[in-house]
Formats: structure tokens, sequence, C-alpha cells
């Protein structure tokens, strides 16, 4: 059995567009810091085209002893905040923290692959109000956000949700 260490992984709320900044303004304290960084494609004007952004945008993580580095690490160029209560931050499952690392490639980033849907595909609505319904995918709209399908449950509807309420259903 290994002994307890004081050092947890903790998540910092940075300020907009400045994660890669904060992790590394912390890192400086001589302290580990990670910032899973996400690769997805996306079509534009018909071409596909790689885009490279924070995983979670607006935080990245750090692994301190909070008696010992909370102070510094909340007054890091970056830094919003610690995620907690005041002087009790939360920390996170290390378990997480090698779940997200052990998905990295070789160039240190996370595939996001955005599974295609094709029209007359069977999907299931996993998210927002129509959440549990099923039906069949129409098309996407231009902004790519966006989604059509027919829904099952009430003939000849068609419904526009967002992309990222809808799955490929296996069957339906």
């Amino acid at each position: 059995m290994q002994p307890a260490t004081p050092f947890q992984w903790f998540a910092l709320h940075t300020k907009p567009a400045a994660e890669t900044i904060a992790a590394q303004t912390v890192s400086t304290l001589g302290l580990e810091t990670f910032l899973p960084i996400a690769r997805s494609v996306s079509m534009r004007r018909g071409r596909a085209v790689s885009f490279i952004r924070p995983l979670f945008p607006g935080y990245c993580f750090a692994r301190f002893e909070a008696k010992a580095h909370l102070r510094s690490v909340r007054y890091s160029r970056g830094v919003l905040r610690v995620v907690g209560t005041g002087e009790h931050p939360w920390p996170i499952d290390e378990a997480i923290i090698h779940e997200v690392q052990s998905r990295l490639d070789v160039n240190g980033e996370i595939e996001l692959s955005n599974p295609s849907l094709r029209r007359g595909d069977p999907v299931r609505v996993c998210d927002g109000p129509l959440a549990g319904w099923t039906g069949v995918f129409d098309g996407q709209l231009d902004d790519r956000l966006r989604v059509v399908i027919f829904l099952e449950a009430i003939q000849q509807t068609r419904a526009v949700i967002n992309r990222q309420w809808v799955e490929h259903a296996d069957a339906v």
C-alpha cells in the first residue's frame, strides 16, 4: 500500500482563452499541470478543416497540495479561481485524470470524432426536451450545429434540434 500523498488534482477555471497561459504559469511554480487538447475535423466550404482547442474550454488541471499551494495557484496569471468553495477546493479523482491522459495520441491530443449521419439513419435524441425519442435523420443545417430529424412518435413531424443532442441508434 502506498502512503497517502497530500498532492491532489484540482480543476482551475481560467480566464477566457487563457488555458495555456494558466497551465504554463502554474507549472513555473514547480507543479504538475495538465491541459488536455482536442483535435476535431469539420467541413468548411466543402473542405475538411482541422481544429485544435482545449478539451474543456475555460479549464485546465493542476496537481498540488491545497494547504501549501492554493494561494499561489489562485493568483497565477490566467487563473480565475480554483474550482471549489473558498479555501476548500474540490479534488478530482486521480483515476479521472489518468483516464483522460490514456486517450492522448502520440501528439498529446485527443481525437474527437463526430460520427457522420446519413439521411435515413436511425437516431436517438439523448439530451434536451425531446430526450429519449427516436427518429430518422433527415439532414444537417448550414450552421452544422443543428440537424433535422423525423420523429417516429409523431407521424410526419420534422424537428430541428442541436446536433450534440443526437446520437446514432443501433436499431430504432
